[in-house]
Order: C-alpha cells, then sequence, then structure tokens
C-alpha cells in the first residue's frame, strides 16, 4: 500500500502470516499511505510475518489489539522515517500455544516514528506473564507510548529515543546512548545492560519520574581506557529507592576497579585504584553530586573537578 491517498480499510482483523506452519507473510505501508483494522496478528500460528511502516503520513491504526509474534509464530515489525502505528494494548512474543516458540521484534527509527498502545505494552508475554522472546528497539530518537510497559524475562528493550508511562523490566533493559522512560521499577530478576566508552559518551537511563531498583547491573567496555577518580552517571531520576541486589563490573587494568554509589535520584560508577583520588575527596565529591542532584543542577564530573550550574 504506497502513496498519499492510498487506503486499506479492514472491517475486522488483519492477519498475516497466521495460519499454519511456513506461512510467511508481509505488508508494507509506504508514502503516506493508510491502513486499519480491528485487532491485528502478525506472525501468528508458527507463520512468518511482517509489516514496514515508512514515512511521514504512513499510518497503520488497529481498533483493537496488536500481536507481534504469537502462538509459536515470528513477527517483526519496523516503524521509520515518520511512520505512525496506534493500537490498544501491544503484545511482542506473546505467548499462545507453545508460547516459548513465539518470538515477536519490533524497531522504532526516527524522531517522528511513533508506536502509541493506547493501554499497555508487553514484551516477551501478556498479562499473564512470561511467554516468548520479544524485543523492541528504538533508534534515533524514536517515540512508544503506553500507560505501563512490562518487559518480561525472554523480553528486551534497548536503544535510545522514549518509552511514556511506566515501565517495569522483569527482564533486559539496555540503553544505547540516552534512553528515557517514565517511572522505572526492576525487579529481581531484572537486568540493567549499560556499556562505559568514554567520559563524553556513555549509555544512560533517564527516568522523568520515580526509580526503584533491584536484580542486577551489568556494566561492559565499549573502548573505554579506565582513568582513576572518572564518575559516570548511568541512571537519573525525580526520586531513587532500593539498589542493585548484583552488580556484575568487567576488569580493568592497573589496579583500578568500578564501583557503584547512589544519590537521592542518581545511580553513579566511580573508577577507583591506586592512584584513585584519595577517599576523602571522593566522598566529597559524592557530596556535592548529591546536592547537584537534590537541587535540580546539572553537573558534570571531570577527573579532577565537579561543575554545578543552576543550584539555587
Amino acid at each position: 500500500v504506497s502513496g498519499a491517498g492510498s487506503t486499506w480499510v479492514n472491517g475486522g482483523p488483519l492477519a498475516i502470516a497466521d495460519g499454519f506452519a511456513g506461512t510467511v507473510g508481509s505488508v508494507r505501508i509506504l508514502d503516506g499511505a493508510t491502513v486499519s483494522n480491528s485487532y491485528a496478528i502478525v506472525g501468528g500460528a508458527e507463520g512468518i510475518g511482517s509489516v514496514t511502516v515508512d514515512g511521514a503520513g504512513s499510518t497503520w491504526t488497529s481498533s483493537g489489539d496488536l500481536f507481534i509474534g504469537t502462538d509459536a509464530g515470528t513477527g517483526a515489525l519496523s516503524i521509520t522515517h515518520g511512520g505512525k502505528v496506534s493500537n490498544n494494548n501491544g503484545y511482542i512474543g506473546y505467548g499462545g500455544f507453545e508460547a516459548g516458540k513465539s518470538v515477536g521484534a519490533v524497531v522504532v527509527d526516527g524522531t517522528n516514528s511513533t508506536w502509541t498502545n493506547s493501554s499497555n505494552l508487553f514484551v516477551g508475554g501478556s498479562e499473564s506473564g512470561a511467554a516468548g522472546t520479544g524485543t523492541l528497539r528504538i533508534e534515533n530518537g524514536g517515540t512508544v507510548n503506553a500507560q505501563t510497559t512490562t518487559v518480561w524475562s525472554l523480553g528486551r528493550i534497548e536503544g535510545n529515543g522514549t518509552v511514556t508511562g511506566s515501565v517495569t523490566n522483569f527482564g533486559n533493559i539496555a540503553p544505547a546512548g540516552v534512553l528515557h522512560v517514565g517511572n522505572y521499577s526492576q525487579g529481581n530478576s531484572g537486568v540493567f545492560d549499560i556499556a562505559v566508552q568514554s567520559l563524553s559518551s556513555s549509555d544512560l537511563l533517564a527516568v522523568s519520574d520515580l526509580a526503584s531498583l533491584d536484580g542486577t547491573l551489568d556494566v561492559t567496555l565499549d573502548g573505554y581506557t579506565a582513568h582513576a577518580g572518572d564518575v559516570f552517571t548511568i541512571l537519573t531520576s525525580s526520586g531513587l529507592t532500593g539498589n542493585f541486589s548484583n552488580i556484575e563490573f568487567p576488569t580493568l587494568s592497573g589496579g583500578l576497579f568500578f564501583t557503584e554509589r547512589t544519590t537521592p535520584k542518581d545511580v553513579l560508577l566511580i573508577v577507583q585504584g591506586r592512584s584513585s583520588i584519595p577517599d576523602a575527596g571522593s566522598t566529597f565529591t559524592l557530596m556535592l553530586v548529591a546536592l547537584a542532584s537534590c537541587c535540580g543542577a546539572r553537573y558534570l564530573v571531570s577527573r579532577t573537578r565537579l561543575f554545578l550550574s543552576n543550584c539555587h
């Protein structure tokens, strides 16, 4: 379906590759075309289905729920270059029969590309719990809207962009740059993946409201050369409770090592070792970071100095 003014209206559901094993199907909505239906299934009953919504003005509207990968099927949805998809609840790797075999993947790429779930979004399962494997990747400032988003044990959200509403993580959250969410709650089985690159470029989960932590923090290196006294902010929020119950750090050379600290609002990684900032100095630096966090100031930590601005 291609071109402005091109329209495909379905009075009932739209099922793409949802019939029997080996079924393959795809739909492409391009260059301002529109498609509408009640509920929709992409990749069901062991079928392999895909939908692409590409270009400004291109829209796919489901008045009911949207299932990407269900009943042992494999489904994929790509929203790019300003395309827009809207539905009620969204499911990536829903489950159904042979639930563990269901696979779903969604990519939302671009600042004007939007996936709007008017109710809730489930990644790797449903309201009933974990089921299939689900991946949501947000790139280049894409936006996913939902009242609540639940990431189950085989679910993963990765990339950079925005997930509005509350996010509960029992699976995996992996920013690649800055990933914005509303509220954030990480359960005991949840994993927060962070790659450390450099002082000027590192992954960050920016929580606009409250954050509650448990589970695992998994830190990896992406070209970073460690220096004693380096400090990284990996999570920001308006209020932080709890902390990770398990932390996995990479090995650093030269007798250096990572430690993790929390302020009332943020989570920090600090490089320490034989040549690191003395304990008193490190404590003073952390006190200043906590002060900046509490008063809403912007702050930048270098290897030797902390700069504050807009603190009233």
